[in-house]
């Protein structure tokens, strides 16, 4: 890492994370495993500081933002076992009248043919059991959620275990700042945008319409919203099975071969 870029870094984070850089914190490892362009090893220390302690994320998402951006959005960082499956889990927040909370959903889809049936889990940052599951050999595609969240899942790191193998996540969540938001509920409705910032080297954010059926049920694709300031839509393009349409902003990251999505979603009328 270059010392510019850690300088600038540094300017980032709050007064108590600097003193990582002299005294035994517990983000000390993580610093001077980045000071020696190890951001593998930064990675490493990062889920060990995280594990022995409860930190809140504002500590410890620049420097977590840093280590993705030095390993292309974090696809290069290695894990003990690759995936049978290319793996997505999305954690996503809903506005909407009759759905405002939380949800985290594990997607996976199929790499091989062939393959054997295989536990899936999520734990929570306090061993707490979010979903759990099972990969069916027979399914190309398959998801797994939990039920509507009131509470917002917790920032730390999570596991995800699939079979014998475990795959940390470390996640943080701070939906303090609205990517989309319902204005003139009654008149004209329109759509607008405040994206979030992308982290270096990780895709664009998308930004989409999705309509659902009577049983929330995506249908078709997602529309692209190209305008910070969006009409409400008065027709589907996927005719009168559309009961159901909402705007979301999906922002994605890596961890090795795990895919993190970040959701915002709105439920607009329709």
């Amino acid at each position: 890492m270059k010392v510019t870029s850690l300088a600038a870094l540094l300017c980032t984070l709050p007064l108590v994370s600097h003193a990582a850089w002299f005294t035994d914190t517990p983000l000390q490892h993580t610093y001077q495993s980045l000071l020696d362009d190890q951001p593998q090893v930064a990675w490493q220390e990062l889920q060990i500081a995280l594990d022995q302690q409860t930190l809140d994320s504002e500590f410890w998402l620049p420097v977590k933002q840093e280590i993705l951006s030095q390993t292309q959005c974090g696809t290069s960082l290695k894990q003990s076992a690759e995936p049978k499956h290319h793996i997505q889990v999305s954690f996503i927040r809903r506005y909407g009248l009759s759905s405002h909370g939380y949800q985290i959903k594990v997607s996976a889809e199929q790499l091989n043919k062939g393959l054997e049936t295989q536990t899936l889990s999520l734990v929570s940052p306090k061993g707490k059991v979010l979903l759990d599951g099972q990969l069916a050999s027979n399914n190309e595609y398959q998801e797994i959620e939990t039920n509507e969240m009131f509470i917002k899942p917790e920032s730390g790191v999570y596991q995800l275990k699939i079979g014998s193998n475990h795959y940390p996540i470390i996640v943080a969540l701070n939906d303090s700042n609205r990517w989309l938001t319902l204005e003139s509920k009654l008149s004209e409705p329109h759509i607008v945008l405040s994206p979030p910032k992308v982290i270096d080297n990780c895709p664009d954010a998308n930004v989409s319409w999705q309509w659902f059926d009577e049983s929330y049920n995506l249908l078709g694709y997602k529309v692209p919203i190209k305008t910070a300031q969006a009409a409400v839509p008065t027709e589907s393009p996927l005719g009168t099975k559309a009961k159901h349409l909402s705007a979301s902003v999906e922002m994605f990251e890596y961890q090795g071969a795990i895919e993190v999505q970040y959701v915002q979603r709105v439920a607009v009328p329709f």
